[in-house]
C-alpha cells in the first residue's frame, strides 16, 4: 500500500506550518483506517444555484470550459443538470431548487452569513468520490464520528 504522504502534491499554494503538521497527521490516520486504499478519484462535484439561474450557469460553463451538457434529472424539488467532458474527468452537477421558498439545511446555513444570505440557494456542495467498498467506507467514517446527510 502506498502512503498518502507519498502522493505528489498539486498546486502552488504556500500552506502554514500548522496546516502542514496536521495534514501529515490526517493522512497517516486516513492510511491507518484503510480509507486511502478504498477511496478513489473524484467522480463528480455538485454546485447549487438560485432558482431560475441554472440555464445561464450551465451555458456559461459549457462556453468557458471543456464541459458539455449531458442530461437533466428531475425530481419533485430539484433539477440536476449533468455536465461531462469524458469518462476520465469528474462530472459537474448543477442543481437548482424548483421552489424558491423551500428551506432546507443548506439554505439555512447560507442565511446565517451576510454574503450567503444574498444567494441562499447557491453553494458549492462538494465532491462525490469513487469507492471500492461503499459499506466499508461508511462504517469506517461513522466510527470516526463522521455524519452523513441524505439528500
Amino acid at each position: 500500500m502506498k502512503a498518502s504522504i507519498d502522493f505528489p502534491r498539486q498546486g502552488d499554494k504556500q500552506n502554514s506550518a500548522f496546516f502542514e503538521e496536521w495534514l501529515g497527521r490526517l493522512l497517516e490516520d486516513r492510511d491507518r483506517q484503510g480509507l486511502t486504499e478504498n477511496i478513489g478519484r473524484i467522480d463528480s462535484l455538485m454546485i447549487t444555484v438560485e432558482p431560475g439561474h441554472s440555464a445561464a450557469y450551465v451555458g456559461e460553463l459549457c462556453l468557458m470550459t471543456p464541459y458539455n451538457y449531458l442530461v437533466t434529472l428531475e425530481t419533485e424539488q430539484h433539477s440536476t443538470h449533468i455536465l461531462r467532458i469524458d469518462m476520465h474527468a469528474p462530472d459537474v452537477l448543477v442543481r437548482e431548487v424548483k421552489d424558491p421558498n423551500l428551506h432546507g439545511i443548506f439554505r439555512s446555513l447560507n442565511e446565517v452569513y451576510p454574503i450567503g444570505a444574498q444567494r441562499p440557494n447557491s453553494r458549492y456542495m462538494g465532491e462525490i468520490f469513487q469507492v471500492k467498498n461503499l459499506h466499508a467506507v461508511v462504517e469506517t467514517q461513522k466510527a470516526r464520528e463522521i455524519r452523513f446527510l441524505l439528500l
